[in-house]
């Protein structure tokens, strides 16, 4: 089993609440990674709209996974295939995911203003 960080994201309780309710264990990495998504998406769009205890297994208990072709599941699903992911608790997993969705982020806003950038160049 893999620890516990001490300091955990605040949205791994609300993705948490979203996923573990369906035996995680048992589902495909796609879909505990599609669920992750689904429950990120609702967790933010009830902080954009000022629901204070956007968390709670209430408002995401019925969140709908990502659709198959969301651009962010390769990353996460290509992470879990690098490590025994039903081994760790789910907080740990979700932790972990949480953290690699904020790199790909990173890489992508990166990207995509150096290709701004090079285009406004061009012209």
């Amino acid at each position: 089993m893999y620890g516990e960080s001490s300091v955990p994201d605040p949205r791994a309780h609300a993705v948490c609440a979203a996923v573990g309710p369906y035996g995680w264990r048992g589902l495909t990495a796609e879909m505990v990674a599609r669920r992750l998504l689904g429950a990120m998406d609702r967790h933010l769009v009830l902080d954009v709209i000022g629901v204070r205890d956007a968390g709670s297994a209430l408002e995401l208990g019925d969140v709908e996974p990502v659709d198959h072709n969301d651009e962010r599941l390769e990353p996460l699903v290509h992470l879990m295939a690098s490590f025994r992911w039903r081994e760790m608790t789910l907080t740990r997993l979700v932790q972990l995911l949480l953290e690699a969705l904020d790199q790909w982020w990173s890489r992508r806003q990166a990207f995509e203003g150096e290709l701004a950038r090079l285009l406004d160049e061009q012209h």
